[in-house]
């Protein structure tokens, strides 16, 4: 019937070329022969299973025209009027066919369909902590444990994704460089003193590289001053008033305590540059404003950090001490304050990295990273901020009023070969007790 509805004549009048329409159609019903052969075109034994989703695919309505009471379809393009004829001869495709299309119609018309979760993309593993081992002189405790080493840990993981874990001890450097050798496998360790090195050296430890850093790998400073009560009730103003009578003087025990021997080497030295009200150059006035002074001392701690505890719990008038303890103790309201005498001892502090411990660790990276923080802008402010002289110019420069200087600033050196002074000064002839050292 379709087909005698294409007969007649085109839009233009002329007549339809019928023939190669009929070509066309056969060629396309051939060509379902060879899909569907015939040993596959039995009728199904279950046809009402098959037949609907023949029924929806081969269906085809013609929209309604100006006359839908026309028995004549709306004139179409050839492709289109081609499909309608195919689709309008019935003819049975295989069941495994008619599976795929049901398949294919259920899933286009939103049926049911089981849909595989796709495989959820795994988070990358963090990698395991790093650990670094650390070891200081005590005074140095507050600056790194609280703000230096958690700094750097935030810094290192914020740009490598790495925690790190840090393992700490603080002790004399005496005692620390002991450790270091024996059962401390510190990677970094801090010392007051590039003298305190030497028993690093003596070990093996420390190879001729060691030093290596930015200015010499001394990080901070400090200086050796007193610390009298709040408005300086005696007036100490300089060493000479020490040996003063009846003033108490609190100083660390120099046979225990590195800072002690320190704290003599700046009154020693202070003595023979002059600025001690004796004679520049006078070893035998040097050595006796020592022995007035000794006599004026009431207590003395094992340690620095416990002498001046003892002082700011009451103990004596005056202490000879760090700098950084007077001023970190600013910090947590403590009123003590601080007098730089005219003439003092300038204390440099190294840092260094242990080679040996580094390798064996695994961890070099680490510890040169932390090795170049500490001369950066931002650890210098936090030395800085805890009493201690920052080494960066730019930093010092901005902090210059909260360090004032000495009018005579000097470093251990100035006085000379310590075998040689170390009698005068101590009363010790054994160099391993002479060593300065400690905190």
């Amino acid at each position: 019937m379709l087909m005698s509805a294409n007969k007649g004549h085109s839009r233009r009048g002329g007549p339809r070329r019928e023939g190669k329409t009929k070509a066309a159609i056969a060629s396309y019903l051939a060509e379902a022969e060879r899909i569907s052969p015939p040993a596959a075109r039995r009728e199904p034994s279950h046809p009402e299973k098959c037949e609907p989703p023949l029924r929806r695919a081969t269906a085809t309505r013609w929209p309604a025209g100006p006359d839908s009471r026309s028995s004549h379809p709306p004139k179409e393009p050839k492709e289109a009027a081609m499909t309608a004829v195919v689709a309008a001869r019935p003819f049975h495709l295989p069941c495994a066919a008619i599976g795929l299309c049901l398949l294919a119609a259920c899933g286009e018309a939103g049926v049911a369909t089981r849909h595989v979760a796709p495989t959820p993309v795994q988070p990358a593993v963090a990698p395991a902590p790093m650990r670094l081992h650390f070891g200081g002189f005590s005074s140095v405790h507050e600056v790194f444990s609280t703000r230096l080493l958690p700094a750097f840990a935030r810094r290192w993981e914020r740009e490598h994704g790495q925690a790190l874990v840090f393992v700490q001890r603080y002790a004399g450097s005496e005692t620390l460089a002991r450790a270091i050798g024996t059962n401390f496998a510190a990677d970094l360790a801090v010392f007051p003193f590039a003298r305190d090195l030497d028993t690093l050296r003596e070990r093996g430890l420390l190879g001729p590289a060691a030093q290596d850093r930015p200015h010499g790998g001394i990080a901070f400073r400090t200086l050796v001053v007193l610390s009298v009560r709040k408005g300086n009730p005696l007036g100490i103003r300089d060493w000479a008033d020490l040996a003063r009578p009846g003033v108490r003087v609190v100083t660390p025990d120099p046979a225990t305590s590195g800072g002690g021997i320190l704290n003599l080497c700046a009154l020693y030295g202070a003595a023979m540059r002059g600025h001690a009200g004796v004679a520049a150059g006078d070893e035998s006035a040097a050595r006796d404003l020592l022995a007035r002074v000794a006599a004026n001392v009431v207590a003395r701690a094992a340690d620095s950090s416990a002498s001046f505890q003892s002082f700011r719990e009451g103990l004596g008038d005056v202490a000879i001490t760090y700098e950084s303890e007077v001023t970190l103790g600013w910090l947590f309201g403590h009123d003590e304050e601080r007098v730089i005498p005219n003439s003092t001892l300038v204390v440099e502090s190294p840092v260094v990295g242990i080679d040996e411990h580094i390798a064996a660790h695994g961890n070099e990276a680490v510890a040169t990273a932390l090795l170049e923080f500490l001369w950066t802008p931002q650890a210098q402010r936090h030395f800085a901020n805890c009493g201690l002289r920052p080494v960066d110019a730019e930093v010092a420069h901005e902090r210059r009023s909260q360090f004032p200087g000495p009018a005579d600033p000097w470093h251990l050196d100035s006085l000379g070969d310590w075998q040689h002074i170390a009698p005068g000064i101590l009363g010790f002839t054994t160099p391993a007790a002479a060593a300065p050292s400690g905190k």
